[in-house]
């Protein structure tokens, strides 16, 4: 039995997701598996539409969507694709630790088991140092 591909795609405002992945292809070397969908003040159908494009590119993979905040019209256009493929999983507050992590791991671990380490990076990046 094979593995299916697992797919980022990582959705945020201006030039952010596309600033994250080259950050993350100077640390990994690359950015295979990766999808970056940016808002540069689209009205939310078209950022469904591009996310819909990017899973399309894909057929037959499991997809980690990165957002770059609860609650932006990014996490909005990305829950309505979740509602219509309930079996993607949704990340918020994308950063450059978390996608280094997806793009270290996306081909060897399994799909849930990389989802649960994202969560708990996602959760360890909330703390705050004290000063």
């Amino acid at each position: 039995m094979t593995r299916s591909e697992t797919i980022g795609i990582v959705v945020g405002y201006a030039d952010l997701p596309a600033a994250l992945a080259r950050a993350a292809a100077s640390i990994i070397g690359h950015t295979q598996g990766l999808e970056v969908v940016n808002d540069p003040d689209l009205p939310r159908e078209r950022l469904e539409e591009l996310l819909d494009q990017a899973t399309a590119r894909h057929p037959g993979a499991r997809f980690v969507v990165f957002v770059d905040m609860y609650g932006s019209s990014c996490f909005h256009a990305a829950t309505r694709l979740l509602r219509e493929h309930p079996e993607i999983e949704l990340v918020c507050g994308v950063s450059l630790p978390l996608l280094v992590r997806f793009l270290q791991h996306r081909q060897r671990m399994e799909y849930k088991d990389l989802v649960d380490v994202l969560r708990r990076t996602s959760q360890e990046q909330a703390c705050a140092v004290p000063g």
